[in-house]
């Protein structure tokens, strides 16, 4: 291990408790002024460099958590007039709009059954259309922040296996090709699907219907 120990930092130089000083067969590594940890190795610049770049990207996460908490504080939902942080309710993001709503409320506007189904699919405030809802527990409403999480939630929803869908079966599912979830056949491969408008025209086709 000797050979290696100019290039390992001392775990407890670290947090503070190294009792052997200037005879430490490990390096005590330089503090870093971000973090404000002895995790710098001052004989390895590569470490030095990854570690900045790893911090800054941290602290810069953090800064943009704290200002969507912050941006989060006055949020009420538009059905129930409730502040969603103050009743420790997600958000229910909305596709296409900026309207508030807790992620409570505006799935059961959704799920009405006594309603049109392109005006649940809309907002209960401005009617414009979203195809889905997105649950969080952060506030942001449009610019960069929301597109990053619309594909975020669309890159989690392909991966889960469809509940409708049946392997080599294109038309299982009414959603076809608008379908968030996977339609994996039983080969692994990717079906492909028709718009729900063909398929439903197609049901309506069938004898029986």
């Amino acid at each position: 291990m000797s050979f290696m120990a100019d290039q390992m930092l001392c775990p407890f130089y670290d947090v503070g408790s190294c009792d052997r000083g200037s005879n430490c067969v490990f390096v005590h590594g330089d503090v870093c002024d971000m973090c404000h940890k002895a995790c710098l190795n001052p004989n390895s610049p590569q470490q030095r460099k990854e570690h900045n770049l790893k911090c800054v990207a941290e602290h810069e996460k953090a800064m943009e958590e704290t200002f969507a908490i912050g941006n989060a504080i006055d949020k009420t939902c538009g059905i129930c007039m409730d502040n969603v942080r103050e009743k420790n309710r997600r958000f229910g993001i909305l596709q296409n709009c900026r309207h508030c709503f807790c992620l409570e409320c505006i799935m059961k506007w959704r799920q009405s059954e006594d309603v049109e189904l392109e005006t649940i699919r809309s907002c209960p405030e401005c009617r414009i259309h979203s195809d889905f809802v997105i649950p969080a527990s952060i506030w942001v409403d449009e610019g960069p922040e929301k597109e990053k999480l619309i594909e975020e939630y669309q890159e989690n929803m392909a991966k889960k296996r469809c509940k409708y869908f049946k392997p080599n079966n294109p038309d299982s599912c009414k959603f076809g090709n608008k379908c968030f979830y996977r339609h994996e056949n039983a080969d692994g491969t990717i079906a492909k699907c028709d718009s729900p408008t063909e398929i439903s025209r197609r049901y309506q086709n069938r004898p029986g219907w």
